[in-house]
């Protein structure tokens, strides 16, 4: 009797640990102009739902949002690109938070063409009226190409779709008004319309002859990416042949195999070049304006100001519990994307801002890019800024000898974990994080030994942090 009672009561244990925060899933990378849902994905009937948001770069709270009282919530890209999103609910008198999933959306290069002249035709451009246009004779083209990522056109004549015009390249052959609407594959309905390419007829339509030879591309690039040159105005030329020089003092050398009407380069070679083409037309050889090349010069670091107490050795930082550290980002909120604070390795929940104040020991770090060069995370991993606490102090955090008489059973584990803590020791809650720094369980209890229910988990690492009457110490499991 006495077993099956034990039995009974720790399923109603394991059973109540389980029902605990949601976990919440959705669409976290947006096209423009649409919408996206996050749910959550635990069976629990909750008896109340209410979602919050904020936008990550800022310190601001969570703000509920009006009517998003269900177990979902759709939202649309202009108000939520940026922002976090999380689920509060109630259970049975009891309130949970969902982990928070972060909302971006997919972003592109702006929309260039590739004009080839051929024949007689030029590029005439007013300073006064500021009008550009192109004048050509008959049986001249314009060659126009849609350069990447852009992967669908549709090309308009004054106004009107151009039946049958929906490859990325169109030949211009009479005069009008041009223009396309590009899409890129991965939002292929958020499309780009080009600048309109105005077309006139020449009324003087003598022998043809090159007009001068003009080059535009990327000049200034972010460091491991490439950039694009390309001739404007070809008039037909019989070769080309593109050359660089990497300082004022040395001569253009020619460029093995760039041999074409552009020329694409890598920013590890040319990011300090000037670059520029040669063509040959009927004998006559023709050299085009000079484009220099430029890298960003981008670099993240920060500052570490620390309270009154706090003292400095070897570029090591002595706290007590009252004592606290604050790192800064030099420079202007605006420059910089995808700000976050590390600490022993492992993201801060909720750390994104410019700013962040460190309270306990640890080996703290800062990811973050720059707006100029959002795809190139910098880290400051490999000068991390080091904590430690004073003699007496933390004696209760992360305490070694604690730590190795806790044991976690199964590991790996399938649906139920168990917590064994150290004798006249009690599990006072804890919290389930995943490797990107997310909560996304939470617990309180009182007991020595302790049945979490994992199940809802999905297969991967996870750390689990027990805060318990003698000390606090932190865990990795594996969930099968």
């Amino acid at each position: 009797m006495k077993s099956t009672l034990f039995t009974i009561l720790f399923l109603a244990f394991a059973w109540t640990v389980g029902a605990q925060a949601p976990t919440i899933e959705g669409d976290i990378m947006l096209c423009p102009d649409t919408n996206g849902t996050a749910s959550i994905t635990n069976d629990t009937q909750y008896d109340s739902y209410q979602w919050y948001w904020k936008y990550w770069f800022l310190n601001d709270d969570y703000v509920a949002i009006d009517g998003a009282n269900e177990a979902s919530f759709t939202y649309d890209w202009y108000t939520y690109d940026q922002a976090l999103l999380k689920v509060v609910v109630t259970k049975d008198g009891e309130t949970f938070e969902s982990n928070a999933i972060q909302i971006d959306s997919y972003n592109w290069a702006g929309l260039l063409i590739m004009n080839e002249l051929q024949g007689n035709v030029h590029f005439e451009f007013n300073e006064e009226t500021l009008e550009q246009r192109y004048v050509m004779c008959n049986g001249a083209k314009i060659v126009q190409t849609v350069l990447e990522p852009y992967v669908t056109a549709q090309w308009y004549k004054d106004g009107e779709p151009i039946e049958g015009a929906t490859s990325l390249t169109y030949i211009i052959t009479e005069p009008g008004a041009y223009y396309v609407v590009a899409g890129v594959e991965v939002c292929p309905d958020a499309t780009t319309t080009s600048q309109v390419v105005n077309v006139v007829a020449s009324e003087d339509c003598g022998p043809a002859t090159p007009s001068p030879l003009v080059i535009q591309g990327d000049t200034m690039l972010c460091p491991d990416n490439n950039g694009l040159a390309f001739v404007t105005n070809a008039v037909g030329y019989d070769t080309y042949q593109w050359y660089a020089k990497f300082s004022e003092e040395t001569e253009f050398e020619a460029i093995d195999d760039a041999t074409v009407a552009s020329f694409n380069y890598d920013q590890a070679t040319y990011g300090d070049a000037t670059i520029k083409v040669e063509v040959t037309k009927d004998g006559e050889t023709y050299t085009s304006n000079e484009l220099v090349i430029a890298t960003y010069d981008i670099a993240i670091s920060f500052d570490s100001v620390p309270s009154e107490g706090v003292t400095e050795e070897d570029s090591v930082y002595f706290i007590c519990e009252d004592d606290s550290v604050t790192f800064t980002i030099p420079g202007n909120e605006e420059d910089f994307i995808n700000i976050q604070w590390y600490k022993d390795g492992l993201p801060i929940e909720n750390a994104y801002g410019m700013s962040y104040t460190a309270t306990e020991p640890g080996v703290y770090h800062l990811d973050a890019a720059m707006t100029v060069c959002t795809n190139n995370i910098l880290s400051t991993a490999d000068n991390p800024v080091t904590l430690s606490p004073k003699e007496g102090c933390f004696l209760s955090v992360n305490d070694p000898e604690f730590a190795a008489m806790v044991k976690l059973y199964p590991n790996p584990v399938s649906n139920i974990l168990n917590v064994t803590l150290p004798e006249n020791t009690l599990l006072q809650d804890y919290s389930i994080i995943d490797l990107t720094g997310k909560t996304l369980m939470n617990g309180k209890v009182d007991a020595s030994v302790a049945a979490i229910n994992v199940e809802s988990l999905s297969a991967g690492t996870y750390i689990i942090k027990l805060n318990s009457t003698q000390a606090q110490t932190v865990k990795m499991f594996i969930k099968k």
